[in-house]
């Protein structure tokens, strides 16, 4: 993965603002074995599949890099912040999903851009 400041052109990039993690392959798919002889874009597609359902029915939103799918960035964008709900409520409520779907993992605040 390549994360770049300044003017990049004829890049696909998503910028995040999110209460998340970075986790790696190996806590997502254990069995996934990244090493192997696969393509990067076959990885990267499975571990799309993989985040695409975990986050499914949630205010959550994830991104895997194109350029080494060896994590995947999960978390709760700041914009899904309700009116009425402080900031440690809005931390808890991604704590949470984190707890049961994944497991315990120390979220922190991520800004960051991700190529594609």
């Amino acid at each position: 993965m390549k994360i770049r400041s300044g003017f990049v052109s004829n890049s696909s990039s998503s910028s995040f603002c999110v209460w998340g993690a970075w986790i790696p392959t190996s806590r997502l798919a254990p069995n996934m074995d990244t090493e192997s002889e696969e393509e990067d874009w076959e990885i990267h597609d499975k571990l799309q599949d993989i985040c695409g359902e975990l986050v499914a029915g949630t205010d959550l939103i994830y991104a895997v890099p194109g350029e080494e799918p060896d994590t995947a960035l999960i978390g709760l964008p700041y914009s899904k912040l309700n009116d009425d709900e402080t900031g440690r409520q809005f931390k808890e409520r991604a704590q949470k999903f984190f707890d049961e779907k994944i497991g315990k993992i120390k979220l922190s605040f991520i800004e960051t851009e991700v190529y594609e």
